[in-house]
């Protein structure tokens, strides 16, 4: 089995990389325990964005000035 050596940080400072990769069109993937609140922070950030389409593909536009928290 291949190990990675990833890199560990808290979802608050992950909030922006996972903000920053949807918008370019990347599939982000958080990997930890359960309950602290992966699938919440997702739910936020579809929340505090707006989608469009245009042709056959999803764009994804984020405002970085709504009240998105992690608590």
């Amino acid at each position: 089995m291949q190990e990675f050596n990833l890199p560990t940080i808290t979802l608050q400072n992950a909030l922006p990389c996972v903000i920053r990769d949807l918008i370019l069109g990347h599939a982000p993937m958080l990997w930890g325990a359960p309950g602290i609140g992966k699938s919440s922070m997702f739910q936020q950030i579809a929340d505090n964005a707006i989608y469009y389409t245009k042709g056959s593909e999803i764009k994804l536009t984020y405002y970085s000035n709504s009240k998105l928290a992690l608590s």
